[in-house]
């Protein structure tokens, strides 16, 4: 999660598009539990995004990365300037590298590799 620093990885269990509880031990999933339990709607899955560009890499830019091919791009909190109705003091942006995305049971990303829609 790009203003958490990079580190100890953690889980987030999903709802109907609300961060339900996150996972981990770690002093990254001890801030975003605080970050989620004290600024109201930050618990909403602002978007997700699955990067297509083979030109993109992992190169630690957040704005590059969440583009590369295979890379999972989530945000939580505010998605209004994105076309949506929930208004929130931040925006929280994270990649996943090594996501695998069900899309109605069909898998589209698999560990991180794209996988054709049959």
């Amino acid at each position: 999660m790009a203003h958490l620093g990079s580190g100890d990885g953690f889980h987030l269990a999903v709802k109907a598009g609300k961060v339900l509880a996150v996972g981990g031990a770690g002093p990254r999933a001890t801030a975003l539990r605080k970050i989620l339990g004290t600024v109201p709607d930050s618990a909403n899955v602002a978007e997700v995004g699955v990067g297509l560009n083979p030109g993109c890499g992992k190169s630690g830019d957040l704005k590059e990365e969440k583009k590369a091919r295979g890379l999972v791009h989530v945000a939580l909190g505010d998605n209004v300037s994105l076309g949506g109705s929930v208004r929130c003091g931040i925006h929280m942006d994270m990649v996943l590298y090594q996501a695998t995305v069900r899309l109605d049971g069909q898998v589209v990303v698999d560990d991180g590799r794209i996988v054709a829609l049959g």
